[in-house]
């Protein structure tokens, strides 16, 4: 991954309910959204790049990312407190790139979507993403909250995946790995209800073939997964051989491919029923 700096002082942080990340200016001259470790033990970097590698070997839309160095200098006082110091600069920053022209997608806003609109929606990419989501177990894509993006004037809909640092049960990968519920999942959404509509041959044969698709997804994951652990940076203080161990038995066992499958499914079955 590559790594850049900052090239100017920073003059906007995000007031989120998450995790209030910065806008910086970074060295190819384009605009990165930035998040920064609460503490030493703050996972929230290691998640957000696990994910993006991820989503980049499963063909999922996510904005370029790169390692920052934010200087001291450009972190102006009045940007400090709200669990932002000089320390949680001391480390490569997560950024994603800022991409113009595009909105937010908002679960009850969708919910007025016009069948014009519904119909341009991509829906392989749609259960791509659900699926994405139960495998590394993200309870943070949701009809509260559904952290992707949208280009509305596209002649085909295809969201954009952002801020993936709640995967591993809103925590860490060194515990074992919890099925997310229904209700933390996109099957439960507006959007997915209206995209999917009828219980019709088609999208039952969709849903199908995307849950078909799990195995040789994570065989590729697994397959590139000793390159990905050697990249962390170092001043994450991460063991690399723990990281690739756990993934190991979290994400690539059998037993948890087997109850990703089980759960997709179920929630895929739990949308139809739901008035």
């Amino acid at each position: 991954m590559d790594r850049l700096y900052s090239i100017e002082e920073v003059n906007k942080r995000y007031e989120t309910a998450g995790s209030r990340p910065l806008l910086i200016h970074a060295s190819d001259m384009e605009f990165y959204i930035c998040k920064y470790p609460y503490h030493r033990q703050d996972s929230k970097l290691l998640n957000e790049y696990l994910a993006y590698n991820f989503a980049k070997i499963w063909g999922l839309p996510i904005p370029e990312m790169k390692l920052i160095d934010l200087k001291r200098e450009h972190l102006p006082a009045r940007m400090l407190g709200m669990q932002l110091n000089y320390i949680s600069i001391e480390v490569h920053l997560i950024s994603s790139l800022k991409i113009q022209g595009i909105t937010e997608l908002i679960d009850e806003i969708a919910q007025g979507y016009t069948y014009n609109v519904i119909s341009k929606f991509d829906k392989h990419l749609l259960l791509k993403i659900a699926l994405f989501d139960i495998w590394l177990s993200n309870e943070d894509r949701n009809t509260g909250n559904m952290n992707l993006l949208i280009n509305l004037d596209s002649n085909i809909l295809k969201p954009i995946l952002i801020d993936n640092e709640k995967i591993f049960n809103s925590g860490s990968l060194f515990r074992p790995l919890l099925e997310i519920t229904y209700e933390d999942s996109l099957f439960y959404t507006y959007l997915f209800r209206k995209v999917f509509g009828s219980r019709n041959r088609r999208n039952i044969k969709l849903i199908h073939e995307i849950e078909a698709s799990l195995q040789s997804l994570c065989s590729l994951c697994f397959s590139q997964l000793s390159q990905i652990v050697e990249q962390i940076p170092d001043e994450w203080g991460y063991d690399r051989n723990q990281v690739q161990e756990s993934l190991n038995e979290n994400l690539f066992s059998e037993e948890w491919i087997g109850r990703v499958r089980q759960a997709y499914l179920q929630f895929a079955g739990l949308m139809y029923q739901r008035p």
